[in-house]
C-alpha cells in the first residue's frame, strides 16, 4: 500500500503497477549489487488545456518506479527502530487541545493505540528489533532493543502523560539505544519521534561556571527550559542532539508533528536538518497511516524515502485552496510542495525482481490571467527522493501547455478526438550480454500506422500495426536504452507514448 496520507487538494487515484527496467551486476550471474539504484519515471495530463479566466483546471501526476531485476532475493537486513513517544501533559488533552476525563479521546491513548498497530505490523517480520522511549521533563528508555513485542505493547499500554516536552532529551536516549549493547552494528537504524507541541525543557551539565547542552549518554539529572512555552534554547538543544549525534552516524528518522499543537516549523528544520521526513497527522486515522507507512518502508526490501514533490507555477495560475490546510502540502505563493513518503520495493519470485506500486495525485489550479503557459518550463517540475543507496536525486516531470482565454470560446463541431497509444515494459530476459525486451503495445481506434522508435541507431524503427506484445531481442547490457511509442490517424494525427526508459547500462567502471 502506497502512503495513505493522500487528500484535500491531493487525492489517491487508483495504483497502478508500471514496469520497466534497471540492470544491476554482480559477476557474470547478478544477484544484486551493493550500490542498487532505482529508476524513476514520471509523467503528467491535464483535464483541460484551454479554459477560461477563473475556471478550474486539475493536473493529474503519476510517479512510476520501474523494477530492478535480481536472480536471487536478497538476504533480509536487520532493522532496529526506536519509537520515541511524547508523554507531556498536553498528552491527556484530546484532539482539539481541551481537558478531557474521556480517557479514549485523549492524545496519548490514540498514539498508543498507533504504536500497538505498527507493532503488529512488524513483529511477523525476521531481524527486526524495536525500543521504547518516552520524554516529558526527561527522557526514559522503557524498553531497549528486543524482539519480545509482547512486552514491548504491555509497556506501551502503561503510558501516560505529565509535565513538559524536552524532544532533545528523547532524541539523545533514542541516539545511544541504537548503539547499545543491544544493537547490531550490521542493523538499519530508524528513529521515529512524535510530539503534540513543541521543545519546552532542555538538559544540560554543569561545566565549572556554565551551563552547556548535555549530550553524553545515561539518563539526564539537570534541565532548565520555558516549562509551558519554547525558549531559544530549548529549541537549540534539538539542533545540538541533530547535529552532533544523529548526523555522525546513518540513522533514519520520522518526525511526527501530531495534531495541530504541534510546531511544525520547528519539526520540518530538525526533519531537514537530520536529513529525515517530517509528517503531519491531525487526528487518530492520519497517525495510524503514518505510522503504517513507516512500518512499510521499515519491512520493505528496498526503500526509496523523503520523496517530495516540488512545482513553481507560472504567474497567471493559481493553486486552489480546499479551505482545510493540509500538512503535507506547503503552498507558498506559486510554489508548492508535497511530501510524498517513501516508495517500497519487494520481491517477486516470479518475475525475479523488485517491484513497487506506482502513485498517481492531483493539483487543482485555476486561471487568472489571459496567456499561454508552459507549466514545468525549465526544470520548475521536479520530484526529490534518497535513493536504495542513499544518494539524493531528482527526476522532473514533462512540460505541459495551458491556454487561458478571456472569454467564452465559439463552439464548433468536432470530430471524436483520435486517443493516445501506450506503451510499457512487461518482461526482460538477460542471457549473457544481450538482453531480449517484450513490449506492451496499445494503439488507439483509427490507426494507420504504428512505429517503435529506439535512440540507438542500430536498432532502428519497428512497425506496429496492431496492440499487442512486441519481442526485441539483441539489446546490449552496456548502453541505456530509451523507446518511444508513435501512432498516426487516418486523418494524419499523431500521438505518441514515451520516452520510457527500458533500462539502464551496466557501469563497468
Amino acid at each position: 500500500m502506497f502512503m495513505a496520507f493522500m487528500k484535500a487538494i491531493v487525492r489517491p487515484l487508483a495504483l497502478a503497477v508500471m514496469f520497466a527496467m534497471m540492470i544491476c551486476t554482480l559477476g557474470i550471474n547478478p544477484v544484486c549489487a551493493e550500490n542498487l539504484k532505482a529508476a524513476i519515471g514520471t509523467d503528467r495530463t491535464a483535464d483541460k488545456n484551454e479554459i477560461l479566466v477563473n475556471e478550474k483546471f486539475k493536473l493529474n501526476y503519476s510517479i512510476q518506479p520501474q523494477p530492478i531485476p535480481c536472480e536471487i532475493q536478497t538476504p533480509s537486513t536487520k532493522r532496529e527502530i526506536v519509537l520515541v513517544v511524547d508523554t507531556s501533559g498536553s498528552m491527556r488533552w484530546n484532539i482539539k487541545g481541551k481537558e478531557t476525563n474521556i480517557i479514549s479521546e485523549r492524545r496519548i491513548t490514540i498514539a498508543k493505540n498507533a504504536a500497538l498497530k505498527f507493532i503488529e505490523n512488524i513483529k511477523e517480520h525476521k531481524n527486526v528489533k524495536v525500543a521504547l522511549v518516552t520524554y516529558a521533563n526527561y527522557a526514559n528508555v522503557k524498553v531497549g532493543l528486543t524482539d519480545d513485542f509482547e512486552k514491548l505493547k504491555r509497556e506501551i499500554n502503561k503510558l501516560d502523560a505529565y509535565d513538559g516536552t524536552n524532544i532533545g532529551d528523547g532524541l539523545r536516549r533514542a541516539y545511544y539505544e541504537l548503539f547499545s549493547e543491544r544493537s547490531s552494528s550490521d542493523a538499519e537504524k530508524y528513529i521515529v519521534m512524535l510530539t503534540d507541541g513543541e521543545p519546552t525543557f532542555h538538559s544540560y551539565v554543569q561545566v565549572e561556571k556554565r551551563k552547556v547542552f548535555f549530550l553524553d549518554d545515561g539518563p539526564a539529572t539537570k534541565i532548565a527550559g520555558g516549562g509551558s512555552r519554547v525558549t531559544k534554547d530549548d529549541e537549540d538543544y534539538c539542533y545540538e542532539v541533530v547535529n552532533k549525534l544523529i548526523n555522525t552516524k546513518n540513522i533514519n528518522t520520522y518526525f511526527i508533528g501530531f495534531t495541530d499543537g504541534s510546531d511544525k516549523n520547528i519539526l520540518k528544520g530538525l526533519a531537514a536538518a537530520a536529513g529525515g521526513e517530517f509528517r503531519a497527522a491531525k487526528d487518530s486515522d492520519a497517525l495510524e497511516n503514518v505510522y503504517e507507512d513507516i512500518s512499510e518502508v521499515v519491512i520493505s526490501d528496498y526503500s526509496v524515502t523523503n520523496v517530495t514533490f516540488e512545482e513553481t507555477f507560472p504567474v497567471g495560475l493559481e493553486i486552489v485552496d480546499s479551505g482545510d490546510e493540509y500538512d503535507n502540502i506547503t503552498v507558498d505563493g506559486r510554489k508548492v510542495s508535497v511530501n510524498l513518503g517513501g516508495i517500497c520495493y519487494k520481491y517477486n519470485m516470479d518475475r525475479k525482481q523488485y517491484e513497487a506500486e506506482s502513485v498517481s495525485f492531483e493539483l487543482e489550479l485555476k486561471g487568472k490571467l489571459p496567456g499561454s503557459y508552459v507549466l514545468g518550463y525549465n526544470k520548475s517540475s521536479k520530484l526529490k527522493y534518497r535513493d536504495i543507496d542513499s544518494a539524493m536525486c531528482e527526476e522532473y516531470f514533462p512540460e505541459i501547455q495551458v491556454t487561458v482565454i478571456s472569454s467564452e470560446p465559439t463552439p464548433t463541431p468536432t470530430p471524436e478526438p483520435y486517443g493516445y497509444p501506450e506503451l510499457k515494459v512487461k518482461n526482460i530476459i538477460r542471457s549473457g550480454e544481450k538482453v531480449k525486451v517484450e513490449l506492451d503495445i496499445t494503439l488507439p481506434e483509427d490507426t494507420r500506422e504504428g512505429r517503435i522508435i529506439f535512440d540507438a541507431a542500430e536498432i532502428g524503427d519497428i512497425e506496429v500495426n496492431a496492440t499487442g506484445t512486441y519481442t526485441i531481442d539483441g539489446l546490449s547490457i552496456y548502453k541505456t536504452y530509451t523507446v518511444t511509442l508513435e501512432a498516426t490517424s487516418n486523418s494524419g494525427e499523431t500521438r505518441t507514448a514515451g520516452p520510457i526508459t527500458i533500462f539502464r547500462a551496466i557501469d563497468v567502471n
